[in-house]
Parts: C-alpha cells; structure tokens; sequence
C-alpha cells in the first residue's frame, strides 16, 4: 500500500520471489503508480512502438501524438488494456499525455526521450519474431511512408535507424540505410537537418 510502503533501495534486501513479487507496485511523491511487473504483452509492444514513432518523454509525463481515427483506437485499447490513464490535450486534438512521471523514466530509459535519440529497446534481439513484429508494426504505422515502389521511415536518430535495419533482418528483410538533409516537421526554423531513412524496397523485401 503507498502509505505503508519502503523505500525502493531495499526491495533487493528482501529477495522477493515468484508471485509475490507480480504484485507489488512502485509509487511516487506526485501520485504515479506502477507495477513493478510488466509483462511484454502485444499492447505493451504496440505503445513502445508508437511512443518512438510519435512520442517524447518530459520529467513528468510522456508525449504520443495519435491523429488516425482507427489508431486512436488502438492507442486507446492498448492503455485500457495495461491501465494506463490518458488525457487528450484540448489545444491540440490527437495529442496525448500520460501523466505518469515512473512511466516517462522507463521508456525514455529503453527508448530514449526525443527524436534525436531514439532507439528500440537493448532487449529488442532477445523478442519473439511475433513480439518484435508487434513492435515493428505499430512503428511503420506511426512513421513510415509506403510508395509504389519502396517503404521508407526517417529519423533524426542514427541509432534507430540502425537498430530496425538489423530488426527487418530477422524476416529476412535486407533495409538499406540513406542519409538525407530535410526541414523538420516539427518547427518553424527553415534549416535542413541530417536524417537517416530505412528504405524496404525489391519484391522480395516488400
């Protein structure tokens, strides 16, 4: 119970196991709660692949811009799902906060907090060819592009562009990695900035 917890620095002098350790949960002094648990569910997949297509972390709170009717939907299944609250922001439709500041550390500890630094979790080898496609797949929903001829997702990060070349290859899927200078979408400055792009293309690959 959060008013008669301990301190989190001696949950590894109680050497805890099995059951028991599912249930307990983390509280902080602002009211966030988390289990300490979390099991790589489909819906805990999906968000960590929409939050590093389209999220960002603050101290206290994540960030996931969801515009898509039909992917609001899932966003919203997904955090239903692990009982995550969300708010929708009034001044901006399609923005959403979760304002859990325990949450903010865990993904921006495995996936980095902002476009520049992006990247998919160190775990992310060690999934399941189903678990990473999940990951994958709410990914390229939120950032990629699809032409006649190619499917491509840009980033600011090298490290994730990286990371999901090596990710497509356990499908057999053989990405090419391109640089490229572009304005950023997200601000008013009229300066190119280095992106690199992942780009699926051959009829094999797609």
């Amino acid at each position: 119970h959060k008013d008669e917890g301990i301190n989190i620095s001696l949950l590894p002098k109680l050497k805890l196991e099995g059951k028991i350790f599912n249930k307990i949960k983390i509280f902080a002094k602002n009211g966030s709660e988390l289990p300490i648990c979390f099991g790589l569910t489909k819906e805990l997949l999906y968000l960590l692949g929409l939050y590093i297509a389209e999220g960002h972390a603050e101290r206290n709170f994540l960030l996931l811009s969801v515009h898509e009717k039909d992917f609001q939907n899932v966003f919203n299944k997904c955090t239903e799902k692990i009982g995550i609250k969300v708010s929708e922001r009034k001044q901006n439709r399609g923005d959403f906060n979760i304002n859990n500041c325990l949450l903010s550390d865990v993904f921006s500890n495995l996936c980095g907090t902002s476009s520049r630094n992006k990247k998919l979790p160190s775990w992310y080898l060690e999934l399941s060819e189903q678990q990473l496609s999940w990951l994958l797949s709410a990914y390229f929903s939120g950032d990629g592009t699809v032409t006649d001829n190619e499917i491509q997702a840009s980033s600011a990060s090298k490290r994730l562009i990286s990371d999901l070349s090596y990710a497509l290859l356990r499908y057999g899927i053989n990405a090419r990695i391109r640089k490229k200078r572009k304005y950023a979408t997200n601000t008013l400055q009229k300066t190119k900035r280095q992106y690199f792009e992942v780009v699926i293309s051959g009829r094999d690959n797609l």
